[in-house]
């Protein structure tokens, strides 16, 4: 049985990309975000925003889109909604990866610094990534060389994944117990 695509997964298409297509997707996005109840963060339209900003910018850069992903993302995560700033610290260690820009290399390390200081280490761990696994040297700024030296990257054992989807499936449980 055929299900319809989402209209994420059609723009992610070789040639699948129209300006007509993306912008009724933006605005549907855009309209869930601001008219859901509880705001920023709750809409899973939005997220899906973000997840296709992360892939589709890697390969087709455009500042506008890149620009609006950046702010919304940021907003949503002064807000507690993270999402969005994983999706973009995803962005800069893979796409920084595919093809150099030393303007979104110096705000990925802008965003990290700024992550690290807000208690999150997402950022951080997506920045050691990227130099761990980049042939290439580039500069590390003195703030983040020092979060650097005390970071122990993550280790994903499968026990350890184990262990943390038992705890994902533990959540998801109780709050739909919760929810009843």
């Amino acid at each position: 049985m055929n299900f319809p695509q989402h209209a994420s997964h059609a723009l992610l298409e070789k040639n699948g990309f129209s300006r007509e297509k993306y912008t009724m997707f933006y605005r549907n996005c855009i309209r869930a975000r601001a008219y859901l109840v509880f705001g920023r963060g709750t809409s899973r339209e939005m997220n899906t925003l973000f997840r296709f900003w992360s892939y589709y910018l890697r390969d087709n850069f455009n500042n506008g889109m890149y620009n609006e992903f950046k702010r919304l993302a940021e907003e949503d995560a002064v807000c507690g909604y993270r999402y969005g700033i994983e999706c973009l610290f995803r962005f800069y260690s893979y796409g920084l990866e595919k093809k150099f820009c030393t303007r979104l290399y110096d705000d990925f390390q802008t965003l990290t610094v700024k992550d690290c200081k807000s208690g999150s280490y997402y950022g951080l761990e997506k920045y050691w990534a990227f130099h761990h696994y980049n042939p290439n040297s580039h500069p590390v700024c003195p703030v983040l060389e020092k979060y650097l030296a005390d970071f122990s990257p993550p280790v994903c054992t499968p026990t350890a994944y184990e262990a943390k989807e038992n705890r994902r499936v533990r959540m998801d449980i109780l709050k739909s117990r919760r929810a009843v």
